[in-house]
Parts: structure tokens; sequence; C-alpha cells
């Protein structure tokens, strides 16, 4: 018999990393997962803290105390379903999500013991599609291979390459190695219209771009700083680089930045702290 939406239900659902200074993001998220993924299984809304926005208590919100790797670690031990569907506040969904795909996909997970699966094109990685979702498989060689990005995962298997107290973005670096110290297993799938959202803050700044769409939207606009033109223009060339120099000019590059004083994340993948 195959599965109905309920078996689907009682085996997935969605985590939204959060915290209390982004809360204003929260009532978008969700009224858009709402609008594009009707039938969405159960969602839980990790924060430090109650909103700052109305609903200050949306649906769904649980508060942890605890650094946000340490509240993520709280919330996966918690769900209760064998697999979750993991993504951050800012995040927003733009399109329906393709619902029997990502059922497919957690189907094609379990069959073939498939620890996460991200719903992101980078970082790119060789290969052939495969369906379901046009997928590839991940090498896990290169850091951000596994990342933040809105992704399922196996939920032991997210426990086990997560640390308590750790800085979530040395986490988000280390996520590559670790799952390939684990013997753990990564697909990426190719078909943006499998789960389609837009990323609207970087660096606690609406993105340009995002701030756009929330306006195009008629969506609620926090009094959140708009990152400039040349911020903008600075995190073009710098996502140019990263994919298309190559890498030791990338290195040569970082090396000067370095000097300037900027920090690296990934600079952490092979550190421990």
């Amino acid at each position: 018999m195959p599965n109905t939406k309920s078996d689907y239900h009682n085996r997935l659902s969605i985590t939204i990393l959060s915290c209390q200074k982004f809360s204003d993001l929260w009532a978008n998220n969700l009224s858009l997962l709402e609008a594009n993924w009707p039938n969405h299984p159960n969602v839980r809304l990790i924060s430090d803290g109650i909103g700052l926005y109305e609903p200050a208590e949306p649906d769904g919100l649980v508060v942890i105390n605890g650094n946000m790797s340490s509240r993520l670690i709280r919330a996966i031990e918690t769900a209760e379903t064998q697999y979750v569907l993991l993504t951050l506040d800012d995040y927003f969904l733009k399109r329906p999500v393709k619902e029997s795909t990502i059922y497919s996909l957690l189907d094609y997970m379990s069959k073939e013991n498939i620890d996460y699966c991200r719903f992101f094109r980078k970082k790119d990685v060789k290969g052939k599609y495969s369906e379901p979702g046009r997928h590839k498989k991940l090498p896990l060689q290169e850091a951000y291979e596994a990342n933040f990005y809105p992704g399922l995962w196996k939920r032991t298997s997210l426990l086990a390459v997560i640390k308590n107290g750790e800085d979530i973005w040395k986490t988000e670096v280390r996520l590559t190695k670790r799952m390939r110290e684990s013997g753990l297993k990564g697909i990426a799938v190719y078909d943006k219209t499998v789960f389609p959202f837009v990323d609207i803050v970087r660096k606690g700044k609406y993105l340009r771009s995002g701030y756009r769409f929330i306006k195009r939207n008629n969506l609620f606009c926090s009094d959140r700083s708009i990152r400039t033109v040349k911020e903008t223009l600075s995190l073009f060339i710098q996502t140019v680089a990263s994919d298309h120099f190559p890498k030791p000019l990338q290195e040569h590059l970082k090396r000067r930045a370095r000097k300037k004083g900027k920090v690296f994340f990934s600079d952490c993948e092979y550190t421990d702290d």
C-alpha cells in the first residue's frame, strides 16, 4: 500500500532555527510556509526567547536557552520524527513546494540509507543527475557541501555532527568533514522548484533582493537595516571568486584579507574548539 501523507508526517517534521532578535522574520516565514505548503508536517520554531513583534508567541514556538548549537541539539533531541527538514528563519518560501518530490526523497533516503539531502545548488558537485529531484551524490570532500541551507536530515545523523556550545557558523564549515569522518552519506537536489526559497538577511541586514521580495509581496518589514550597494557588490565579488577563481588565487586573496583583519569561518574547518 502506498504511503499516505499522515505516514510521512509521522516520519518528518520541520525545525526552523531562530533567535529573539530575528523575530521580525517569524510571521513572514510562517505565513509563506502555510501558503506554499498548506499540508506541511509539524513545525517547531526554535528561539532563545519569545518574539519582539506580534504575534510574540506564534504557533509552534519552542523557547530553549543557550547558544544556537545548543538550542539546535536540544530541538533535534526532542523531535519525535526520524527525519527533520532543517531551515533558518531568513529563508522564505517563494513558490509552492513539490510535496510529492519531497516525500519521494524521504523514501529514497530511507531505502539508500542517506543521512542528508540539501535543497541548495551550491556548493556545486560533479556527477550525473539522478531521480528524485535531479539529485547528485555529495563526495564530501570540500567545506560547505553540507550546510545549513534548507535540507532534510536523518535526526540521529544530524546529532552526530553538531556539538554543544560551538559557534553555529564554525559548526557549518565542519559539517562536511564530520559527515565524512562518520561515514555518513549526502545528496544535493538540483531541481530548484522542489523547495523554492529566497534568502532574506545576511549578517543581520536585509539583502537588497530580500528587501525587494518583502515589499513586492506586501509582507511585514521591520526597521532592520538594508545592506548597502557597496556591501552587495562586495558579496557578489566574493561569491564569484569562490565559485570561479582557481584555488591558488582564492588563497592569495584570503591571505591579503587576513592581513587586514578579516576572519574567514572556512579557516575553522580543521580546528575543533
